[in-house]
């Protein structure tokens, strides 16, 4: 009976969370069939509430069940209770069970969808409002708009606020798919203009950087990520000296992270960090770099890069600041 009772008192507040995760979000279909499973459990545990309430009024209280037929006689009635009586009472405590054990499967089952739907959601908030602008601090006019002329390159040295990893930093965030992160730094690029092959910008439309920026752009906002790749890829190969650079090497990241590319992802969101780091874009690379780094289990590396996020760009958007914080209580950081 403490069982039956628990699980009685259990179901309801699952179902209730349950539908609460419906109204918010979608939940996948998993999810659902979850939810439509532990409603019939409800129901089937109620009925064996009622049928147990029975037997109790049986044994406790001398009542007798209906009979069909003839009577049987004085003598074995009480036998006859016992029996039947034992053996249903053994079957109840069996599916009970079997009840309990599937509401706590259930119960795992909707932890789990529900910590993926909140990842995929604060997830996708951020890359929206990022996308929109209203996530990713003042940002050249021509990475907005796409239009104009662009602002020329600020130098990619840090300012004394903005500093990459030190060396041990660098080391404490491990290797990415056997290649170490203390590689040689890379060297920032030359702000003198340089000729570009024909090779270099054959895939990418005329116009100067701000329509090819605007062209691999559109590429990401339809979910193309392969096409958005190679678009941004050729971008940094033929305009990795403008103020767009950094911008573009952070949305190159993000195509590789939106397809759980973790690896590529880390790299790219690190060379948008050390090579860019005075683009606006650079205190979301170093954000997007711990996230990546708990998303491949690293994570002792991703608390030191997600904490380095305040520290080291101090006049961060509080969004992005924010979210860092958010990411290391979610890691598990201390």
């Amino acid at each position: 009976m403490p069982k039956l009772k628990f699980a009685l008192a259990v179901l309801p507040s699952l179902l209730v969370g349950a539908g609460v995760v419906s109204v918010s979000v979608p939940l996948p279909a998993q999810a659902q069939q979850s939810v439509t499973d532990t409603r019939a459990l409800y129901d089937r545990l109620l009925r064996l509430e009622r049928d147990l309430q029975d037997v109790q009024r049986n044994v406790y209280q001398g009542g007798a069940p209906a009979q069909l037929g003839a009577p049987a006689p004085a003598a074995d009635i009480g036998a006859t209770d016992a029996a039947r009586l034992s053996l249903r009472l053994d079957q109840i405590e069996t599916s009970l069970r079997d009840m309990t054990g599937q509401v706590e499967r259930l119960q795992f089952e909707l932890r789990q969808a529900n910590q993926k739907l909140e990842n995929f959601a604060a997830d996708t908030d951020f890359r929206l409002r990022d996308l929109e602008g209203t996530g990713g601090g003042q940002r050249p006019s021509a990475s907005n708009t796409g239009t104009g002329a662009p602002a020329p390159l600020a130098s990619s040295a840090p300012t004394p606020t903005e500093k990459p990893l030190s060396a041990a930093q660098q080391a404490s965030i491990g290797t990415l798919g056997g290649v170490a992160s203390t590689a040689p730094q890379l060297t920032p690029p030359s702000s003198a203009p340089r000729a570009l092959s024909s090779a270099t910008t054959a895939g990418l439309p005329d116009g100067g950087p701000d329509v090819a920026y605007k062209y691999a752009m559109s590429f990401l906002r339809q979910g193309d990520y392969p096409s958005a790749e190679a678009a941004f890829t050729q971008f940094l190969e033929a305009y990795g000296d403008t103020s767009l650079a950094g911008n573009a090497q952070y949305w190159l990241g993000e195509t590789y992270y939106v397809r759980e590319q973790y690896q590529d992802a880390a790299r790219a969101f690190l060379t948008g960090y050390q090579t860019y780091a005075s683009s606006p874009k650079a205190p979301d690379s170093l954000l997007k770099l711990g996230i990546t780094l708990a998303a491949l289990g690293q994570t002792q590396d991703a608390c030191l890069t997600l904490a380095e996020v305040p520290r080291t760009f101090p006049s961060a958007p509080q969004s992005v600041k924010a979210r860092a914080e958010q990411e290391r209580s979610r890691a598990g950081c201390v």
